[in-house]
Order: structure tokens, then C-alpha cells, then sequence
């Protein structure tokens, strides 16, 4: 389940579902204490459903409640496509998801959204943090298609 990655200096940081190539690829800066992760979108934790009652962050994933268009809308969240990395305000994902006021958890949209009330796009857990040290960075590049150059981002070049 992509368990046992750990930042050394930063034991506080809960890492799930994150390989060493994506980590390395994602460009994580220690910038003076802050951990700087580059993000497509900023999520509000009032806007994340079904996923909330799961203990175990390593399996399944956090969906969009994207029933409120405007909503959406307001926080640029309608634009999203798979493989975009994003920050969710004030949601700690260790052992369950809880609501704590700023801390920050980064995830990965793995799937479109769904028919079905609660279960808009879903956001796998990569990185999370209740102590204030991660810091998102906005970048249209927040991508893990883009970053690693897999899916309609590979090159077709032939050695």
C-alpha cells in the first residue's frame, strides 16, 4: 500500500501511497523549515465525502462532494483532471481522516466524478500534516502524468 517512505528530518509528516520516483519527481523543497509541495488546486475539508471513515489511509481514497457546481467553481476545482496533485485545508490523514485546523494533507485525483451523491473525484492520500510544515505551492504543472512523463504526457521518442 506504499507504506514505510519516511522524510527523516520531518518524522511528522504521515507519507502513504508515495513511491520514491514520484517523491523525487514531485520537487518537495525544504525551504527554511517549510515543506513547499507543488499543487493544481486548493480543496476546502467541507467538500470531502465518502472516503472520511476509513482508518486506513494506504487503501481506497477521498472523494469531491461535487454537487455544489458553484462551489466547485469558486475554488477552481472544475477544471481538475486525473493525475492532478492537490492540497485538502484542514484535513489530517494518519490512522482515519480527522478535521484539524491547519493542517494540510496532498493527494492525487485518481478518479472523474461519479453519478452518485458524495462521490465526485477521488483523491488518493500521498502526504499529510497536522504540525504546519507543509506549505502547497500553486503550479498548473501539478501533475503526476507530467512529472513522471506517463500517460498522454509520454514522449514516443525512439532511442
Amino acid at each position: 500500500t506504499g507504506q514505510g517512505l519516511v522524510f527523516l528530518d520531518y518524522p511528522q509528516l504521515s507519507l502513504f501511497n508515495l513511491s520514491p520516483a514520484l517523491l523525487d519527481a514531485m520537487n518537495v523543497e525544504d525551504e527554511r523549515g517549510l515543506i513547499t509541495v507543488p499543487v493544481r488546486a486548493t480543496v476546502p475539508s467541507h467538500l470531502v465525502g465518502s472516503g472520511l471513515g476509513t482508518i486506513n489511509m494506504g487503501l481506497g481514497d477521498l472523494d469531491l462532494m461535487a454537487g455544489d457546481l458553484g462551489e466547485i467553481r469558486e475554488h477552481g476545482l472544475d477544471s481538475l483532471r486525473l493525475g492532478d496533485i492537490v492540497a485538502i485545508e484542514n484535513l489530517y490523514c494518519n490512522s482515519g481522516a480527522s478535521y484539524i485546523r491547519g493542517a494540510i494533507t496532498i493527494g492525487v485525483i485518481v478518479h472523474c466524478d461519479s453519478r452518485f451523491p458524495g462521490h465526485g473525484p477521488g483523491i488518493t492520500v500521498l502526504i499529510s500534516d497536522r504540525s504546519k510544515i507543509l506549505s502547497p505551492l500553486m503550479t498548473e504543472t501539478a501533475n503526476i502524468g507530467q512529472m513522471l512523463g506517463i500517460g498522454r504526457f509520454r514522449t514516443n521518442e525512439k532511442e
